[in-house]
């Protein structure tokens, strides 16, 4: 025969309030947390896009002198890497559409830019590219406007493919090459802007053409390559 359990107790009031408090001061805490956490991230995003976009600039302005120029590029590039840390530094992500991961990979590409200025033996980095045979070659081809075209494409083609295999290979998973090789272009577009500064529309254009066309190519071959080197 089954012994009948005993009934519960009710709840006390004042249980019940100590339970209720408990639960909004924990609440409260984690959304302290939460709120902390991201102001850490955008003022590490805003001290880390201010300044890289000051070593950018001076970067790449090379021989240039034109103050509009710095001025401008400067401002579009302090902007992006904002933009672009928080990105990447906060995870942040739409629904089909992983920014962090797309910012990053921008911003490994433009790395990767920075290390080529570096070690380039001129800081005009076209002038060191048509004294190479490549460069040579498409020059006699099709004249200054061929050489830059040429020049944009396969840098970025190789800075859209270095980025890719290397944010992939930190875990990041990007199924189309447009959004990551957008971001790759804006961050690259003021770089092209201070290498050209001396020169005319008609070769900013052609560089910017060939940057555009070479970021999609490189990282689309990138997330290919990636699915094959995958155990």
């Amino acid at each position: 025969m089954a012994v009948p359990s005993e009934p519960e107790e009710p709840t006390s009031p004042e249980a019940l309030r100590e339970g209720v408090r408990s639960g909004i001061v924990g609440a409260l805490s984690e959304e302290r947390e939460r709120t902390a956490v991201l102001v850490r991230g955008l003022a590490v995003a805003g001290a880390a896009g201010v300044a890289g976009a000051v070593a950018l600039t001076l970067l790449f302005a090379g021989e240039a002198d034109h103050a509009l120029h710095l001025a401008v590029c400067g401002a579009v590039w302090a902007g992006l890497l904002v933009e672009c840390f928080a990105f990447a530094l906060l995870r942040i992500r739409m629904r089909r559409l992983p920014l962090g991961q797309v910012a990053a990979l921008g911003l490994v590409g433009l790395g990767l830019a920075l290390c080529f200025v570096l070690l380039c033996p001129d800081p005009h980095v076209w002038r060191w590219w048509d004294s190479t045979a490549i460069g040579a070659v498409t020059r006699s081809l099709g004249g200054d406007l061929s050489s830059a075209l040429s020049f944009g494409l396969c840098s970025a083609l190789f800075l859209g493919l270095g980025a890719t295999l290397v944010v992939v290979a930190r875990g990041a998973r990007i199924e189309r090459a447009g959004p990551s090789a957008l971001a790759l272009t804006l961050l690259l577009a003021p770089a092209v802007i201070l290498q050209t500064a001396d020169a005319s529309a008609w070769f900013m254009a052609a560089w910017g053409v060939g940057t555009a066309s070479g970021a999609y190519l490189g990282v689309a071959a990138g997330l290919a390559l990636a699915v094959h080197l995958k155990p």
